[in-house]
């Protein structure tokens, strides 16, 4: 039984050493896997990351909503809501941080070559993890801004 364990072991081992790896614009791309994989695999990515912040657009709304109650009761008793009206702003721009995005971002043609449409997928990623973090920046803003 042990040397089947062993020998097991070994065939773990030298078939997950034997997986070539290549480093291209700063990413590790598995060769093993087709063009067309590759694709798909950079798009999944980015379409996982959109999918994420779709549900954050309907949050963003009520975050909005709960501060601007909060704005209108400190003007009705005669305080200052410069603050959370400037955190309904941030929140208006992180929303349209991702819609911006969503208009921008296109499909490419078929015949588009391989480099291209891995370049043009890095930088979607790239674009779709900065509006997840502007989004993530203004509500944590906006929900501080309403426990205070």
């Amino acid at each position: 039984m042990n040397k089947l364990t062993f020998i097991f072991g070994i065939m773990v081992v030298f078939s997950v050493s034997c997986g070539t790896k290549k480093e291209e614009n700063g990413e590790v791309i598995d060769e093993q896997l087709s063009e067309q994989e590759q694709q798909q695999q950079i798009y999944d990515e980015v379409m996982g990351l959109h999918d994420e912040l779709m549900p954050k657009m309907k949050d963003i709304f009520d975050l909005r909503s709960e501060i601007l109650e909060k704005a209108d009761s400190l003007e009705g008793i005669g305080k200052s809501s410069d603050d959370l009206m400037q955190k309904i702003s941030d929140l208006e721009a992180g929303e349209e941080a991702m819609m911006d995005w969503m208009r921008n971002f296109q499909s490419l043609p078929e015949h588009t070559p391989h480099d291209s449409i891995m370049s043009y997928m890095t930088l979607q990623r790239e674009k779709i993890m900065a509006v997840q973090e502007k989004i993530k920046q203004v509500m944590e803003a906006g929900r501080s801004a309403i426990n205070n």
